[in-house]
Parts: C-alpha cells; structure tokens; sequence
C-alpha cells in the first residue's frame, strides 16, 4: 500500500458497529456507508470536518522537528482513535498515533491551513513583483528603461523565447 492510497474515513458520517470495532487497534466494523474525508459525500449531503488532514514527516533523529514546527506555527494535533476519523487500514500505535513508515497522520483546524495558503499566496505574489522589479532596475542601470506597456512587450518577447 501506497500513503496516497490510505484513505482517511469519517466516522461521525460513517455507519459503523461500536460493539464490534476496536478503535484502539484500528479495527472497525461497518454497517452502511463508509464515508471518506474529501470524497464524493461532502459534496452532495455531508457538511466536510472543520479540520486538514495532513501527513507530517516523524523522524526522531532530528527530534521531530517537523512535526514541531507544525505544531506551533500551525496548531497542528495528532490524529488519534479518540478522534472521529481514522486511515483506513491502519491501527495506531503504541502511543496512540497513526504512523506510516516514517509520517504520522495530523489536522489542524481547516481556517489555519486557509490562512496559511494565503500567506503562501501571499508571499509567492510578492516574490514574482520583486523579481520583475529586480529585472528593471537592471535594465534601468544599463541605459534602456522601460516605459509603462512595456511590460506586454516583455511578456510576448519571453512567449517566443519559451517556446522555441
């Protein structure tokens, strides 16, 4: 099994048997329909969780720094069986997390990981404004400054350029 095939279920709209599931060691018995996180449901008729589900790199070498930063910049928490979702396939461990070789299932509330893409938005935006910004002071020190519109000029000189 892939992680990408490892699919996270959602128990709260799931139909599943508590008797006969042991959530401590990821066994679960289901009654009806099985309903997965991102899938075709939130579409239609569930309402989707208020949390990102996200695999995180667990490598106690480097003292889990990533799951650290994560944790702090992002609040970020384990997913575990007391959590109403579980990756289909996979008990928890010995401390109660969901871990697939060396990455461990996490969530943070889903308006973080929006603000988040924001500001990657955000800084991928400015990054762009500061590069081109970058090109016309150079072309400004070498004599051939540009002139507003110029830039539509640019933008079909580096086209062709591209495409051969």
């Amino acid at each position: 099994m892939y992680l990408g095939e490892i699919k996270i279920v959602d128990l709260t709209n799931s139909d599943w048997d508590r008797e006969k599931s042991d959530p401590g060691r990821g066994e679960y018995a289901f009654t009806g329909k099985k309903v997965y996180v991102d899938g075709e449901a939130y579409r239609t008729t569930a309402r989707r969780p208020a949390w990102f589900f996200c695999w995180i790199r667990y490598d106690s070498r480097d003292g889990f720094k990533d799951v650290r930063d994560h944790q702090i910049k992002w609040k970020y928490s384990y997913v575990t069986p007391d959590d109403p979702y579980w990756p289909e396939g996979l008990p928890p461990d010995v401390n109660g997390r969901y871990v697939y070789g060396d990455v461990v299932l996490m969530k943070c509330p889903l308006i973080e990981e929006l603000r988040k893409r924001e500001l990657a938005r955000q800084m991928s935006e400015g990054m762009a404004m500061s590069s081109y910004q970058k090109f016309e002071n150079t072309v400004d020190e070498a004599g051939a400054g540009l002139s507003p519109g110029d830039e539509h000029y640019i933008d079909q000189l580096s086209k062709e350029l591209l495409s051969g």
